[in-house]
């Protein structure tokens, strides 16, 4: 009897009165969830009801996800690794846009720009942009997502003082340009502002379509496609990659009417020719500054903006553009000596993207 009443009673401080313990399922009830989940599996019953009602999905590593759905489906979508398709991505974007691009002055007419002419025109720009978006919005990595919008919207990301320097970096390449070409007989005259734009395509006005390819081109290729071939690469090599794929990109474009470069193949091969090599120091030049801001695509977008109107505001003969692109050469190699850290140090591509992640998904 004095057995049954210890285990069933328990004396109250100074009372000098018996208290009830507990009834062992009383108990239970004010055992937390996963004490219960122990208690009862302990036992030998079912916990799935248990599991589905108190806690909510348990995931697979053991670990008691959110009791809110939705929180513990993006907890785990933020924690999912991002996996590039460099392949996909540069796949999509060469056929979409060459498929436009060549098939526009043959469906619409390129010198009167109308309406057909100019829809493939700009369905093939916006090609690069929209293949990333696809992508990136299909993707099951959270981390992934976040990361592409916040250096797309977070201007925090801009260092003022990169950006004063990219400002006025492409005009001083021009100058440059201009006073080494007197060596070679041209005149200072270049130094004139131009009348206008040197070059239309159908009825889009030039001003509006050197913006539109600042922002449809570096959404895509800042915001997917550099990365896309970073992973086990250096951050060099990815560029290389890249500035090769991205000057080929253009090619329809000698083909178009009116172009800028269908101009200058009209005028002479090596003008042509050098349109492709200076595309690749300019990679290595707009890659520089995107690491340096966060791997802000904002700012790829101004600094591309800034190159597109260089070209434009003086009266400089292609021929000077030649020799741009040697100072070009010049300043891309500066950077990657100056800042080799920045070109072959830890990649941030597909493998660490998810682990460098802060709270927002941004990499560090």
């Amino acid at each position: 009897m004095r057995s049954r009443i210890a285990s069933s009673r328990s004396w109250s401080n100074g009372s000098g009165r018996f208290a009830r313990s507990p009834r062992p399922r009383d108990a239970a009830r004010t055992l937390r969830p996963e004490n219960r989940l122990s208690e009862r599996h302990a036992n030998g019953k079912p916990v799935t009801s248990l599991v589905r009602s108190l806690v909510g999905p348990v995931s697979r590593t053991g670990l008691r996800a959110p009791a809110d759905g939705r929180a513990g489906i993006r907890e785990a979508s933020l924690n999912q690794p991002a996996v590039f398709s460099p392949t996909r991505f540069f796949a999509i974007t060469f056929l979409v846009t060459w498929g436009c691009w060549f098939a526009a002055p043959h469906l619409g007419d390129a010198e009167a720009g109308d309406g057909t002419f100019v829809l493939l025109m700009l369905a093939g720009l916006l090609t690069p942009f929209a293949t990333a978006l696809h992508l990136t919005l299909t993707s099951r990595s959270g981390a992934m997502k976040s990361a592409f919008f916040e250096k797309l919207l977070d201007v925090r990301l801009i260092r003022p003082g990169i950006l004063a320097l990219f400002l006025l970096l492409f005009p001083a390449s021009m100058v440059v340009s201009i006073l080494v070409s007197t060596a070679f007989g041209l005149s200072l005259d270049q130094f004139a502002l131009a009348d206008g734009f040197s070059f239309s395509v159908g009825s889009v006005p030039t001003f509006l379509l050197l913006i539109l390819a600042a922002c449809f081109e570096e959404l895509g290729w800042r915001g997917y496609g550099v990365e896309s071939l970073g992973g086990r690469r250096s951050y060099f090599a990815a560029t290389a990659i890249f500035g090769v794929l991205w000057s080929l990109w253009h090619l329809p474009m000698f083909f178009i009417p009116g172009s800028y470069q269908a101009e200058l193949l009209e005028k002479d091969l090596l003008l042509a020719l050098n349109f492709f090599v200076g595309i690749v120091p300019l990679a290595f030049i707009i890659s520089w500054f995107c690491k340096k801001n966060g791997g802000s695509i904002l700012g790829a977008v101004l600094v591309h903006a800034i190159v597109n109107f260089t070209q434009e505001f003086l009266q400089v003969s292609p021929w000077t553009k030649v020799i741009q692109t040697g100072v070009l050469v010049v300043m891309a190699a500066a950077f990657v000596m100056a800042d080799p850290e920045v070109f072959f140090g830890a990649s941030e591509g597909p493998e660490r993207i998810a682990e460098v992640a802060g709270p927002k998904g941004l990499p560090r």
